[in-house]
């Protein structure tokens, strides 16, 4: 489910590169309508009750990660892919300590090393040799603070609601606090095929949060954290094949690391 969760967090980088002539608010704005409207008919159809538990928390989950993917959503648009996406998937690695500090959770050896292999091999992939770090790079690691917050919380939700109350409040918050700033900014009405374009955008998120969220209730977030930087090489090759973006060897060397780390977890949790 975590693998699962970070290619279609990949697929949303892609379609927000793909949709031309919208403004980053209103992408995000139109992702969480279709993403609210999706899993509400998943849910009316399944049957599944809008009751929630713990509505402070879930309030709390809505707004860390409206605001982390308001800052993704506009680093994306303006900035490299790349660099965009690995900057922001440094979250995993503050997953791992704000769990430690406010879930109580232990981390083990094999886990810093897991974690720390795997957050060299995002340094590898940013290549730090580019010139300049512009405003938009700076965005998107404000984007993996927001996140590290945001999956926290998500980690303790899983104690008290479903994965699908989650997706529901998290897409109803992010439509609801989109609203007042996008009335204060530009609109662009949509065209049919960019009204096609944003469904789609909507579908690969409701799809990644959901798998996410289900990931969250069955495994500790220190384990799934390794798992979500496997989406800086669902990019990679997305961007190879859709744009001819080829790797260079900062990248594979950086992939290397990524897989290495998740390797570890793999083999010491399949040995314990």
């Amino acid at each position: 489910m975590a693998i699962g969760a970070a290619f279609f967090y990949a697929m949303i980088a892609v379609s927000v590169k793909w949709i031309d002539g919208i403004p980053p608010l209103e992408k995000y704005f139109f992702r969480s309508v279709f993403g609210l409207a999706f899993i509400c008919i998943f849910m009316v159809r399944l049957k599944i009750p809008f009751k929630y538990v713990n509505q402070g928390m879930l309030i709390l989950r809505g707004l860390t990660g409206l605001a982390g993917g308001l800052t993704y959503y506009l680093a994306v648009s303006r900035a490299p892919l790349a660099e965009v996406i690995s900057l922001s998937n440094m979250f995993p690695f503050l997953v791992v300590i704000l769990s430690a500090i406010f879930l109580k959770e232990k981390i083990r050896p094999y886990h810093v090393v897991a974690v720390g292999i795997s957050f060299i091999g995002a340094i590898f992939v940013i290549r730090p040799g580019f010139d300049e770090i512009n405003m938009y790079f700076i965005i998107a690691f404000a984007s993996a603070i927001f996140s590290g917050v945001s999956y926290t919380i998500l980690k303790h939700l899983r104690t008290t609601d479903t994965s699908e109350i989650v997706v529901f409040y998290f897409s109803l918050i992010s439509v609801l606090g989109c609203i007042p700033i996008m009335l204060l900014g530009e609109f662009v009405l949509p065209t049919a095929y960019q009204f096609f374009q944003l469904s789609v955008l909507g579908l690969n998120a409701t799809l990644y949060q959901w798998l996410l969220s289900s990931a969250y209730k069955y495994a500790p977030a220190g384990e799934l954290s390794i798992y979500s930087y496997t989406t800086i090489i669902f990019s990679a090759l997305l961007g190879i094949v859709l744009w001819q973006e080829y790797l260079v060897p900062a990248t594979i060397a950086g992939m290397a690391c990524i897989l290495t780390g998740g390797y570890i977890i793999f083999r010491k949790e399949k040995t314990k």
